[in-house]
């Protein structure tokens, strides 16, 4: 064989490996990257797909009484939007439900951060509408406290307002403001805890 055929062949044969050596690289980074792209599969807990629980809008505080020693209970909510109301009350007034336990004895009040509430004459004279939920509206007694705040009034009976707030979702009340008409104010009063 002469010598240009022996160059031809180790030509071919060279270039064949070449070939063959790209290919096996070209695979053997398809076999490294493939691990890269699949997503391993993660077991997800139950507890993940469990359908998220809202919290609870309530606060709760207490404090010590220094003269009787007695400690006092309060729950508070704010409503759901703000009262707008003319000059001089206008730039939104907070309205707002307060359970107050002290000395045994327990009170619910509607107040307000700015405005005057009406309720007739008298101290305890006067009734206004209340709704629980999709219930029948009904009647609640209401009162101002004994130094004649207008931006609080007091609610009952107690325990009945209290027991149906424990089990209902949403609490609506109407309140008449001076100079500004009866509104409706509306709670989302979802999971109140009240053990006293």
């Amino acid at each position: 064989m002469s010598g240009k055929k022996v160059l031809k062949y180790v030509g071919i044969g060279f270039a064949g490996l070449i070939v063959i050596s790209a290919i096996m690289t070209a695979g053997g980074d398809e076999a490294e990257a493939a691990p890269a792209t699949e997503t391993p599969a993660v077991e997800t807990p139950a507890a993940a797909n469990a359908p998220v629980v809202p919290a609870s809008k309530w606060n709760y505080s207490d404090e010590k009484d220094k003269m009787s020693g007695e400690t006092k209970y309060f729950a508070f909510i704010d409503a759901d939007q703000l009262l707008n109301f003319e000059f001089p009350y206008d730039g939104g007034s907070t309205a707002s439900l307060q359970i107050r336990n002290e000395e045994k004895s327990t009170d619910v009040m509607f107040l307000i951060s700015k405005g005057q509430i009406v309720t007739g004459n008298a101290i305890d004279g006067g009734t206004t509408r209340v709704k629980f939920d999709d219930e029948k509206p009904m009647m609640v007694n209401v009162s101002y406290p004994s130094d004649h705040s207008t931006d609080v009034i007091f609610l009952s009976p107690t325990k009945k307002i209290v027991d149906k707030m424990k089990t209902a979702k949403k609490f609506l009340i109407e309140v008449e403001f001076y100079d500004e008409g009866i509104r409706q104010i509306e709670f989302d009063v979802d999971k109140l805890e009240w053990n006293h």
